[in-house]
This record gives structure tokens, sequence and C-alpha cells, in this order.
């Protein structure tokens, strides 16, 4: 569906990675992100990993960053018109893999 190849970038250093570091504004080696994980200098680009943080909030453990999947691929979807189920959602929330919330998130490490 996208006109463009995707990038997989790996590696958890994104302000440090020459295969992405130009897509992203960097601050006190952070990537500047919207509430969405989007990269404000390049519309449609998405980060997920230990480079990703929110106010205090650092979501640098594994379990911490994967619980954003689900929350971005509902972004992904709006944004394509495509529809959402919500069984789909309830049952990642019941297994407590859906962060959208971070005003109970106290993981705040340093990465």
């Amino acid at each position: 569906m996208s006109q463009t190849k995707p990038i997989f970038a790996t590696g958890f250093a994104a302000s440090q990675s020459p295969l992405v570091s130009s897509l992203f504004d960097i601050r006190a080696n952070r990537p500047l992100l919207t509430a969405m994980d989007e990269s404000t200098k390049s519309p449609n680009v998405f980060l997920i990993g230990p480079q990703v943080t929110h106010d205090d909030v650092v979501l640098c453990y594994i379990y911490k960053y994967r619980q954003r999947f689900a929350p971005l691929a509902e972004e992904l979807l709006a944004r394509l018109r495509m529809t959402i189920n919500p069984q789909v959602t309830q049952q990642y929330k019941k297994a407590n893999m859906f962060l959208d919330d971070f005003d109970d998130c106290d993981v705040n490490c340093q990465c």
C-alpha cells in the first residue's frame, strides 16, 4: 500500500544510526517525536525502541516499547481508513500490551 519501500532499521541508537538519523530532529541525544512516536521532521516515519521518550518517561525496556506496537498499528489503520477491530484492541489491553497512557508509567532509566 506504500508507494515507497519501508526502512527497516535495526539497532538502539536512532539518533546515531546513519540509516535513520537524517529523518529525525534530535534534542539531548533523543529523536523528537509526536505523541504517536512519529518523527517531527519526516511525516509517516515512526520509531519504536529505547530511544522513545514521552515527557519524563523513557521506554527503555523491551516490554515497555513493545506495548506501543498496537497503538501505532491502530494509528496506521486509521490513517489508511481501515477498520480497527475493537475486540483485538481489548485483547491487547487485557494482556497489558497496549500502552497509550503514560500517567502510570514510572519507568525512567538511563539507557
